[in-house]
């Protein structure tokens, strides 16, 4: 394959690994639409799926097309971390018998702590961050998972640094509680170190989350260029929905500390960053994302799918939502301004379609809305596979939102030719502009008043919705969105050729490996100054100081009595000199 013009210039299609977090093909929603819609329609373009998902037992909720393959990665319901990777049992016990408590206080703990170090910092390096999960990836594939985590070595050590000032910034110690919770939260979000990421010319993630190491782990390993979308600000959706929850101060704390490295790490590996909105960018900036790495695409819909219809005739006023049943999507403030809305027009009706995402709030919402006493007005219609039938069946559609992307419900809305109140949170002003009202996020009354507006205005109802249908022809139409991805991919897969000397980036990194080196070695933290002066003879082995550098290594394994080691390195030192010599005498 010739790489003249570019990195796959004699390569037709592309492969695209999509990398996605509780949605598709496991949830529907709006990523999931989104994912499905990507995967059936971009051309040139061969997807396999990536999904971290809640336990092994979700069902599919799309239908996978041929030829796309899905590899599933849950977090929770499995007791051995590899049962979802088809590892044979003779290479487990193997890495089981390797991860010796020797072996666990020379590599892994030192691995834990400069990841806590950095997740404590209120500003984390996103690159030390992902440098660090790539070092345990790494050492993961030939040590056991769980023999690790589940360590008295790795829980001492844990807890140890939770209840010290080096890691906790907490003015009180953890109680053991949330010592055991922290411990348990690392345990089940590392499961996405375990797995190998599979070989693709891009990695595409739908979030920056979890679902984004392996785009951050194959960017480390091979060089695989990373575009990430933003579909929501995942970091704020998480500080809104821990923030309400009813865990300690500490836990929220770790669990917060958790998200931001990660996202941290999403943000410094991507070489996209592709919002959907221009929102969304103010997040990304404000965590050092630069210009030039971010590129808004706006989520389209299909317009021949989503066209203006007639509402049904002998109808009273209805007013539709489509949403799921979640804190974010606020739903309590939806049904006080149905109350608000049914003391001034007691004919009007409210429909939500969308699944239960959050038991607990759908019956919170149920208990409200029998508080209010609207329950033959305000209806909960489920799921609903026909979306365009169901925004045809409302004279308005609402959006109650407190945290939103760019959301699909408002583009589709207005695509079906219909007006449009949503609150104006996220990428919802960038959407409607003037062709929709918007409203004060959790202001029933406000949101209340807009409905009344256009139940009562017919003329102003019909024209926000022409203008909505003309906005979202001009700018939000699936083909514009799909074109959109598949130039990135190509930009990433075939980066123009530029004229780089490498050999001084590697210079100046090398030098940097060897400083921490000596820093570390000085303070007697070897098995890290083992790792930085390993970074340093892998960066120019043929060098003339790398056997004087491995010659170092083996020093410093036999100050840890790790005597086998030792002689490895020295073995190594003699072979590459001897190399050396030999290309000088040539």
């Amino acid at each position: 394959m010739a790489l003249t013009g570019g990195r796959y210039a004699d390569k037709k299609a592309i492969d695209v690994l999509l990398t996605t977090e509780g949605t598709y093909p496991v949830a529907r929603g709006g990523v999931g639409t989104w994912c499905d819609t990507l995967i059936r329609g971009v051309p040139g373009v061969n997807y396999s799926v990536y999904v971290v998902m809640a336990h092994p037992y979700l069902p599919d909720r799309y239908k996978i097309p041929s030829g796309v393959s899905v590899l599933r990665v849950p977090m929770w319901g499995t007791e051995e971390p590899t049962e979802h990777l088809d590892v044979p049992f003779s290479e487990i016990y193997e890495r089981k018998l390797r991860t010796t408590p020797s072996v666990l206080t020379a590599d892994f703990l030192p691995m834990v702590d400069s990841f806590m170090t950095d997740l404590w910092n209120p500003d984390p390096d996103g690159h030390r961050l992902g440098q660090t999960m790539f070092s345990m990836y790494r050492w993961f594939k030939i040590h056991d998972y769980m023999e690790a985590m589940k360590s008295r070595e790795v829980w001492d050590f844990f807890i140890r640094g939770l209840r010290e000032e080096r890691w906790n910034k907490f003015p009180s110690p953890p109680t053991l509680t949330d010592c055991v919770q922290s411990m348990g939260w690392l345990y089940r979000f590392f499961v996405v170190l375990t797995t190998p990421v599979p070989l693709a010319d891009v990695t595409h993630s739908s979030a920056a989350a979890f679902s984004g190491l392996p785009g951050v782990l194959a960017k480390l390993d091979r060089k695989t260029p990373y575009l990430l979308s933003e579909h929501g600000v995942y970091l704020r959706e998480q500080y809104l929905s821990v923030g309400k929850s009813k865990m300690t101060a500490y836990a929220k704390q770790f669990l917060i500390g958790l998200v931001r490295g990660t996202v941290t790490a999403n943000y410094a590996h991507a070489d996209v960053v592709a919002p959907v909105a221009a929102f969304n960018a103010r997040w990304e900036r404000r965590f050092g994302v630069p210009e030039d790495k971010i590129r808004v695409i706006y989520n389209g819909v299909d317009p021949n799918a989503f066209k203006p219809r007639p509402r049904p005739e002998n109808t009273v006023p209805t007013v539709v939502t489509l949403a799921r049943i979640d804190p974010l999507k606020d739903i309590l403030t939806l049904i006080r301004s149905a109350a608000y809305v049914r003391e001034r027009m007691p004919e009007a009706k409210f429909v939500v379609y969308g699944g239960v995402s959050v038991p607990s709030y759908y019956r919170e919402c149920l208990e409200l809305r029998d508080q209010l006493g609207l329950q033959e007005s305000f209806i909960f219609a489920g799921h609903v596979d026909d979306a365009p039938s169901a925004y045809a069946s409302g004279d308005l559609v609402v959006l109650s939102s407190v945290s939103e992307g760019f959301p699909y419900t408002v583009v589709e809305a207005m695509m079906s030719g219909r007006a449009v109140v949503a609150t104006d949170v996220g990428g919802t002003r960038e959407a409607c502009a003037g062709a929709g009202l918007l409203v004060e996020p959790g202001n029933h009354a406000e949101m209340g008043e807009a409905i009344l507006r256009l139940l009562h205005d017919p003329a102003l109802r019909a024209s926000l919705a022409a203008e909505a249908r003309e906005r979202a022809l001009a700018y939000f139409t699936i083909q514009q969105n799909l074109n959109l991805y598949r130039k990135a991919y190509e930009d990433l897969a075939q980066p123009e050729e530029v004229s780089v000397d490498v050999s001084k980036f590697i210079g100046r990194r090398r030098m940097l490996a060897l400083v921490r080196a000596r820093a570390l070695q000085a303070i007697g933290r070897n098995a890290e100054a083992i790792r930085e002066y390993r970074v340093a003879v892998d960066l120019a082995p043929t060098d003339a100081t790398a056997p004087a550098l491995l010659l170092t290594i083996a020093e410093l394994y036999l100050s840890r009595g790790e005597i086998q080691r030792s002689w490895q390195e020295m073995e190594r030192a003699e072979a590459l000199a001897a190399a050396i010599r030999q290309r000088r005498a040539g």
